[in-house]
């Protein structure tokens, strides 16, 4: 009548998310007999409730949210270890049931777990080694174990969140774990400012070190909201640069972009750095862009090669100075891996290498409208010369992932 108990049955995302929130209580419980409830812990679980209502971006494209700031003012109002602890449990189950229409499942357990216990072993270090009543009588050593407690949260959250990133996307972990390596200086301003916040009550009245705590915290944000607007506004000039030859009827619609996403993984595939990737990308995005002298009649009369147009492309691109890396690479991309009698050239750079194997994939696909699996053959084909073998056989790889060689 009831049909077969099964285990996928019993944990679906929501039975998961049930059973974790029944956890956090109960252990938030046990700790419950050794605290002292207090006005003040009901202002921090309402602060952590409200936490996720302003993420900020990093400058790795990750958010975080007010999380770290409340979690890092925790050991400071709350001198003993089971407070402590006690705070934080309650903390993220109210955030888990605030969430509850929202993200639920195993992504969430992971997030929430990660960040619970990111903060768990900061409140420890920061507590035992008395740092609340260091402030003041030796403020180095004060200074040095928080230092210790941000690292060491810092540190569970970039290998926590890259692990569960590189599971889900296939990207290498080496690759996440150097691009989140860029969210340090965000990261601690936001446990920066509520350690301020936490010291600076120990000594004064609430309102001074909300105000002492607030100052350099908006200045901080503020700072990364317009970098990101910046950044956010580069790549949307690049994207309209990109589709210039493309409007124009010179280019293949939709090449730029497609090579991009596609050079982009491969490029992080083989573990090249994140600025390497950047590169990369704005390379493949703009490769084409000196398509645009094809409107001149004497060009179209006298010929051209695809070297001229890696050159005029090059060219165009290096009057921007952000773009003076992704320039040098195009300059080469139409190079062949080597030649016949010849050694690879060590010249060419491996960037270079990705974005010409992605390019002409993507020309075979959609130009010479050959089935995906077919033209990745015709690049294997051609890898003893025209492509470097390793790149090709990450393409492969990619493609595998994206589930488009079965096509």
């Amino acid at each position: 009548m009831f049909g077969v108990v099964t285990p996928e049955r019993v944990l679906t995302p929501r039975s998961i998310d049930l059973f974790a929130s029944i956890g956090l209580v109960a252990l938030a419980l046990l700790l419950e007999p050794y605290t002292t409830l207090s006005l003040w812990m009901i202002v921090v679980v309402a602060a952590f409730a409200a936490a996720p209502l302003l993420p900020i971006e990093s400058a790795s494209g990750r958010t975080y949210d007010l999380y770290y700031l409340v979690g890092a003012t925790v050991p400071f109002l709350f001198p003993s270890i089971a407070g402590t602890l006690f705070t934080l449990l309650l903390g993220t189950t109210v955030i888990r049931a605030v969430r509850a229409t929202g993200q639920i499942g195993p992504a969430a357990f992971s997030s929430d777990f990660r960040r619970l216990l990111g903060a768990s072993a900061y409140a420890l270090i920061v507590l035992g080694a008395g740092v609340p009543s260091m402030i003041g009588l030796a403020g180095i050593a004060a200074i040095t174990v928080a230092t210790l407690g941000f690292v060491t949260w810092f540190a569970i959250e970039v290998i926590g969140r890259s692990s569960v990133e590189a599971r889900d996307s296939g990207v290498g972990l080496r690759y996440l774990l150097t691009t989140a390596a860029k969210d340090a200086p965000l990261f601690a301003s936001l446990m920066g400012a509520g350690a301020i916040f936490g010291v600076v009550r120990l000594h004064s009245e609430w309102w001074v070190a909300v105000v002492v705590a607030a100052v350099p915290f908006i200045m901080t944000i503020s700072s990364f909201t317009r970098y990101g607007s910046v950044r956010k506004t580069y790549v949307q000039t690049i994207l309209a640069l990109a589709r210039i030859p493309e409007v124009a009827g010179l280019g293949l619609e939709g090449h730029a972009e497609r090579t991009a996403e596609l050079a982009d993984a491969v490029a992080k595939d083989m573990g090249l750095t994140p600025q390497q990737v950047v590169t990369v990308r704005y390379a493949a995005l703009m490769h084409d862009i000196g398509r645009i002298t094809l409107t001149e009649p004497t060009i179209v009369e006298r010929g051209y090669t695809d070297g001229d147009i890696d050159r005029w492309s090059s060219e165009i691109m290096a009057e921007a100075d952000y773009l003076s890396e992704a320039a040098a690479v195009v300059s080469n991309h139409s190079q062949p891996f080597r030649r016949p009698g010849e050694e690879a050239d060590p010249e060419i750079p491996i960037e270079a290498k990705i974005v010409r194997a992605c390019s002409s994939f993507d020309r075979i696909v959609f130009g010479e409208g050959i089935r995906p699996l077919e033209a990745l053959e015709k690049l294997h084909r051609g890898a003893a010369y025209d492509f470097d073998p390793k790149v090709v056989a990450s393409l492969r790889l990619v493609l595998g992932r994206m589930g488009i060689t079965t096509v």
